[in-house]
């Protein structure tokens, strides 16, 4: 396979379609425009050879700082992003699997960190299953070495599956994500 003006910039090997046959997951950007990045997903074929068999669309956040890895492990792939910060940084997880013969979007995850200068800091994570419906969202901070923390169990609607070619990265999923906790750790 060619691809012309563009690098591979991450690449995962593992078990998705079947056990025993290794698929590969290939973050790529196109050269000269690193925050230009797209995700393939290369399918072992019988005869050894691979073929696309997912792409995403062309994820462009426009932030120049982003990150974005692969990784796959339980016959699943999961893309991360990052988004550093001077005093706030997140980091996202989508989990897509085979389910129903459609490879989809089955779990989202987001953490958020924050380091203040006066050494408080928390950490705030959350947690939806696309499958259920289950949103769990924990807050864990430190304020003058004091250490609290809180759960959150929720329930948001569910979705028709989404698949990884009609999934965008930038805008995400808005109430799979909309935190419940306030940065307060009062429930809103």
């Amino acid at each position: 396979m060619e691809f012309p003006d563009i690098e591979i910039r991450e690449f995962a090997i593992g078990e998705i379609r079947s056990h025993g046959v290794n698929d590969i997951a290939v973050v790529f950007n196109r050269i000269g425009k690193p925050t230009v990045n797209w995700i393939a997903l290369l399918s072992k074929e019988k005869n050894g050879s691979y073929r696309i068999d997912h792409t995403t669309k062309e994820i462009n956040p426009g932030g120049g700082n982003d990150d974005f890895s692969v990784e796959i492990r339980n016959s699943a792939l999961f893309v991360r992003t990052s988004f550093p910060g001077q005093s706030i940084a997140e980091a996202d997880e989508y989990q897509f699997k085979y389910r129903g013969g459609i490879f989809r979007l089955i779990g989202v995850k987001m953490n958020l960190f924050s380091h203040a200068a006066d050494d408080s800091s928390y950490r705030y994570t959350l947690s939806t299953n696309l499958l259920t419906g289950e949103k769990n969202e924990f807050i864990e901070d430190d304020i003058d070495g004091k250490r609290k923390r809180r759960e959150v169990k929720s329930l948001v609607p569910i979705r028709p599956p989404i698949k990884l070619e009609d999934f965008d990265f930038v805008v995400g999923l808005r109430a799979e994500l909309r935190p419940t906790v306030g940065r307060d750790f009062e429930i809103r």
